[in-house]
């Protein structure tokens, strides 16, 4: 054997006895890290409980007070219908339109046609629609005015659109039942 083939092997023996004696002598520095690491864990762990609970009863705060706000929109909205249908109905027990503003907008589009004021209610109902022409209010408006005119054509164009975006529109259905018969 050869005097140098032997060197490489000693070199890597005393690399590792120089790491374990290093070892060694951090090992009590070593230990207390790990006690240190366990209790950083548990505190992170207790944090981490924490949180989740807090995160999920706020969560469960807005879903309920999301629920309620959406219930008393569904409320009003439902109250509103209700109200309309009332009316709708009454007109048609009746056989007499109820008394409504004159003045057309979104929300009155259902507005007494007033007799000499033909084309200019016509045109604010085109210009509801214009603006808006899914507003089902409008069409049944212009049909209504159609309706007092004895314009029998466009009056079933614009209840027939109405029907078209919503097919269950009861007072739509109604006054096509009308210009039938």
């Amino acid at each position: 054997m050869d005097l140098f083939s032997f060197i490489p092997q000693v070199i890597i023996i005393l690399a590792l006895v120089g790491i374990i004696v290093i070892v060694a002598r951090k090992f009590p520095q070593l230990s207390a890290m790990k006690v240190q690491t366990k209790q950083r864990q548990k505190e992170q762990s207790i944090f981490s409980r924490s949180f989740k609970r807090i995160t999920s009863f706020s969560v469960t705060i807005i879903r309920a007070i999301f629920a309620r706000v959406v219930k008393i929109r569904d409320f009003k909205k439902d109250k509103q219908d209700k109200q309309i249908k009332e009316q709708e109905v009454g007109e048609l027990i009746s056989g007499r339109p109820i008394a409504r503003p004159t003045v057309m907008t979104e929300n009155n589009a259902f507005a007494k046609p007033v007799k000499n004021k033909f084309k200019q209610d016509e045109q604010n109902y085109l210009n509801l629609i214009q603006k808006n022409p899914k507003n089902t209010k409008a069409y049944i408006g212009l049909g209504k005015l159609y309706l007092a005119q004895k314009n029998f054509s466009d009056a079933r164009a614009s209840f027939e659109q109405v029907l078209k975006l919503n097919p269950n529109d009861f007072s739509a259905q109604a006054e096509l039942k009308k210009i039938k018969r």
